[in-house]
């Protein structure tokens, strides 16, 4: 996806049952954005139209900022599904995107090797 060439975006992968800080705790990361796909996907399995309408948010919610807008992209356990959307996200918004982490994520999955 094309966008300003301005626009910066950091990418997070969380899970929604982890949380570095406090044991126990759903919350997010401090981001521009959060996205919950729980109820959107099932089984780690990904939608290109959810990917390509998230991108669209996000080069929208950037617009001219002069600062790199930061989206979180949460599942349940932060080890599949949030993880392989970032990855697809990162393609899809290509030299835009500044840094991917992933907070939760264990293992390297096929999914976010490249990053």
């Amino acid at each position: 996806m094309a966008g300003p060439h301005s626009m910066r975006v950091e990418l997070i992968s969380f899970g929604f049952a982890h949380n570095e800080r406090e044991e126990g705790s759903s919350r997010p990361p401090v981001a521009d954005i959060v996205i919950d796909l729980r109820q959107h996907l099932r089984n780690g399995t990904g939608s290109d139209v959810l990917v390509a309408a998230t991108a669209g948010t996000i080069t929208a919610f950037a617009g001219g900022s002069h600062r790199p807008v930061t989206a979180a992209i949460g599942c349940e356990d932060g080890q599949a599904a949030s993880p392989a959307f970032v990855a697809a996200l990162a393609d899809l918004l290509g030299t835009n995107v500044l840094t991917v982490h992933h907070r939760d994520a264990v293992a390297a999955a096929a999914a976010i090797s490249s990053y």
